[in-house]
């Protein structure tokens, strides 16, 4: 073969392999080129920080305030067992945690540890979300100081509209034994199921000095149910005020 014939074989060559190059380009482009999602491990598109903010369901640490424990606190139950509850403050109305660990510890006296308890909860969004631990164990060591905290980071999350749950005529119907009723009134067009609620009462210096947890079966729509609240012994203190709060789970949104 003649060097003018293969040169001319190379040429031809060389522009089929241009043209094919020039087609496979922007398909290898396309195929790279992925749509930003909230899941990818990558800021990207309108993200405020890796898969958060933005149009995605989960919250920026920077976007939140932390949560705050007002106080956490051992109420007799009988000889032997304490309720633990806590009282956690959400400032962000805006936002919500589906599931965080937490543990209560239990001191005696000489401030050793008597027991602890570990549990999951959600945080709904804006307000207080107590959390209630029954009936724990002391034997006769009864707890003098409780703490409450987390065990794991606040994943934070953007929440859909909470049920129009509320607490009407709440009153002290009964002194000894005690006994509190009040009225739950679901403002919403679902009925609920399997609603806990938490009763604290506190006394004129605003200390609280009992609690106790019921769950009401079913709270039917645009309608209302009797609760109440029951102690074996009385409070040994002047009332102050009660607080009735509903556990409700708050309900996520969807991010892309």
């Amino acid at each position: 073969m003649s060097a003018w014939a293969r040169r001319r074989k190379l040429v031809i060559i060389g522009g089929f392999l241009l043209l094919v190059l020039a087609g496979t380009v922007p398909l290898v482009r396309n195929a790279l080129k992925r749509e930003p999602t909230c899941f990818d491990g990558i800021q990207n598109g309108a993200e405020a920080g890796v898969d958060c903010g933005g149009p995605c369901q989960y919250l920026c640490t920077t976007q939140v305030a932390p949560l705050s424990v007002q106080w956490s606190r051992a109420f007799p139950v009988t000889r032997d067992s304490y309720h633990a509850v806590a009282y956690v403050e959400n400032p962000n109305t805006g936002a919500a945690v589906r599931e965080i660990g937490y543990i209560f510890r239990l001191y005696d006296k000489d401030n050793i540890l008597i027991t602890e308890r570990a549990g999951r909860t959600f945080i709904a969004a804006g307000g207080i979300t107590p959390i209630f631990e029954p009936r724990i164990f002391v034997g006769n060591r009864p707890p003098v100081r409780t703490l409450f905290e987390f065990t794991e980071e606040a994943q934070w999350e953007r929440p859909q509209e909470a049920p129009p749950l509320s607490v009407e005529r709440q009153r002290l119907t009964r002194p000894i034994p005690p006994r509190i009723d009040a009225v739950l009134r679901n403002g919403g067009f679902s009925s609920l199921k399997e609603v806990p609620v938490v009763a604290v009462v506190f006394n004129v210096a605003g200390n609280a000095i009992a609690a106790s947890q019921t769950v009401v079966p079913s709270v039917p729509a645009q309608g209302t149910v009797p609760i109440f609240f029951t102690w074996l012994a009385p409070f040994g203190e002047e009332v102050g005020r009660i607080e009735i709060i509903p556990r409700i789970p708050p309900r996520m949104g969807a991010g892309r």
